[in-house]
Parts: structure tokens; C-alpha cells; sequence
């Protein structure tokens, strides 16, 4: 039974109504300090990940640390629907990566005045993916990118 006992971690919950105590388990605890840890890497967040800074201008590269390189790299493009969005988003991202616009594959989807663009383009570079970010910033109807 102690065994039980020190497996478990007190914890206040507190409430409009009450407060009490609540028993978590240490592994719940564990696995959530670690998902934790996770996003704040992936977020850019100071952390023990990554301390690496770019051109000294304060911007996280996580890249590195992140993707496998080479791989398929997924782009989300968000923005207006105004003239050929899709068609010179393709173009940046062909120009940026120096490839031909035939190994990208492309879909899309139109929700009113907004239109989504996911963009699968072979990178062999953490490099290539800023660049294409660099790229995609350029075009002033962008609203989201990811």
C-alpha cells in the first residue's frame, strides 16, 4: 500500500465552488511535463533544446533538431482569394527551393474569401524550408502560413 501511496502526487484543484485535493500519478505527470517540453521546442520557446540562435537577430532554427533530412515537407498557406493566389504561391515555392513546379504537389480549398493551400515539396535542407517561408512572406495577400 505504500507503494501506492508514493506511486500517487497531491496536487491542489482549485474551483468557483471548492477546493480539494486531487491525486495524480507520476507517470501522467511525467508524460505531461514532457508533451510540455515538446511544444515549447517546436514553439521556439527558450528551453534546454535549442539555444541556437540565427544570424543573431533573435529567430529560433529548430529545424535541425526537428525533421530528417531529406524529406517531404508539408506547407500550409493560408490567405485572400484574390487573382491566382495558388498560381504564384506555386511559383514562389518552385523559385525558393530551385525546382521544377511538377515536384510539387498541390491542393487547395476555398472557404469564401480565404483559400487554404497545402503545398508537398521535396527539401534536402533545414535552409530550403526558411527560405520558403522567406518566399511565401513576401506576397502581401498571406494571412497564415504554417
Amino acid at each position: 500500500m505504500t507503494a501506492f501511496i508514493r506511486a500517487l502526487v497531491a496536487r491542489p484543484v482549485s474551483s468557483a465552488f471548492t477546493t480539494r485535493r486531487c491525486l495524480t500519478p507520476l507517470s501522467v505527470r511525467a508524460r505531461h511535463s514532457h508533451r510540455h517540453a515538446r511544444i515549447s521546442m517546436i514553439r521556439g520557446f527558450p528551453n534546454n533544446f535549442n539555444n541556437d540562435f540565427a544570424h543573431n537577430s533573435g529567430d529560433r532554427r529548430v529545424f535541425n533538431e526537428l525533421v530528417d533530412f531529406p524529406c517531404v515537407f508539408t506547407f500550409k498557406v493560408i490567405g485572400m482569394a484574390q487573382g491566382d493566389f495558388m498560381g504564384d504561391i506555386v511559383d514562389s515555392v518552385a523559385s525558393a527551393l530551385e525546382t521544377d513546379k511538377k515536384y510539387l504537389k498541390t491542393s487547395y480549398r476555398d472557404k469564401g474569401k480565404y483559400r487554404s493551400i497545402t503545398l508537398k515539396a521535396p527539401v534536402n535542407t533545414a535552409e530550403q524550408i526558411y527560405s520558403v517561408y522567406a518566399a511565401i512572406d513576401r506576397d502581401p495577400r498571406v494571412k497564415f502560413k504554417f
